[in-house]
């Protein structure tokens, strides 16, 4: 059974690896944006309304976690998803996960995007995944721009008393 040992962090920036895809370096998270942690799941947020939630063992593919990594991961989204739905006003959510490059995954660690949802957020509500396609993305029209440490920090705090 898992259990709540563990820290939601945010996301701090990518690096470029071999084969062009991008991986977070999750062993750098600083303790001051950590909000909740999970036996095997870590929870973070890379963009406002964009919360994740994605193993602590490094794993590429869904396939290879463990079946305990997978019920975590799990009741951690599930657990993510009702504060996020609360926090951000939201009426539904989008739980989200691209397995694999031809899935659109173009970060090497599994990870569960929990977006919330309002009636009317997209005129097409499939557009959300061309959103998160594009997120974070840079482009010579549109750089993509990194919310400072101290915006983040105090997302997590305010995120953090949920949890406690």
């Amino acid at each position: 059974m898992a259990t709540d040992s563990s820290v939601l962090a945010w996301r701090i920036p990518r690096t470029e690896e071999p084969g062009g895809l991008q991986s977070m370096e999750f062993q750098r998270i600083r303790h001051d944006l950590a909000t909740k942690q999970r036996q095997h799941s870590l929870q973070e947020s890379d963009l406002t309304a964009d919360v994740l939630v994605c193993p602590l063992r490094p794993v590429e593919r869904f396939r290879d976690m463990s079946p305990e990594e997978v019920a975590d991961l799990f009741q951690a989204a599930q657990r993510v998803g009702t504060v996020v739905e609360k926090h951000f006003q939201g009426t539904s959510l989008t739980f989200s996960m691209q397995d694999g490059p031809e899935a659109g995954q173009t970060v090497k660690h599994v990870h569960v995007h929990i977006l919330p949802r309002k009636a009317g957020d997209f005129h097409r509500n499939d557009s959300i995944y061309d959103a998160l396609e594009k997120h974070d993305r840079e482009d010579k029209d549109s750089p993509a721009l990194w919310r400072s440490e101290e915006e983040m920090a105090a997302e997590a705090a305010a995120l953090r008393v949920y949890f406690q």
